[in-house]
């Protein structure tokens, strides 16, 4: 619920919404919310990969002097997650 709330109190359309996660009880409110989720790893212990079905994970968002790896999801048309990245995941989240 805390993510569909911050969303109602923004004005932000949920079509155009999406969740950079690095924590087990952010996922699992992510995904219980159905919002496309792009997971960015961290020092946590959790087993991203088979904890919750994600779409997207990722080591870093990235950004001109460090590449985004991503270790699960869509393939990087550049060395980091843009908006043209973000537009095709949103777009074709499921």
């Amino acid at each position: 619920m805390p993510f569909l709330k911050a969303i109602e109190l923004s004005g932000i359309k949920i079509s155009n919404s999406i969740v950079f996660e690095d924590s087990k009880p952010g996922l699992i409110s992510a995904f219980s919310a159905k919002l496309p989720t792009i997971c960015v790893k961290s020092n946590l212990p959790i087993d991203f990969v088979n904890y919750i079905p994600i779409n997207c994970l990722v080591d870093t968002i990235g950004d001109d002097k460090q590449s985004t790896k991503i270790i699960k999801g869509p393939k990087l048309a550049r060395e980091y997650i843009d908006y043209e990245y973000l537009n095709d995941f949103i777009n074709n989240y499921k």
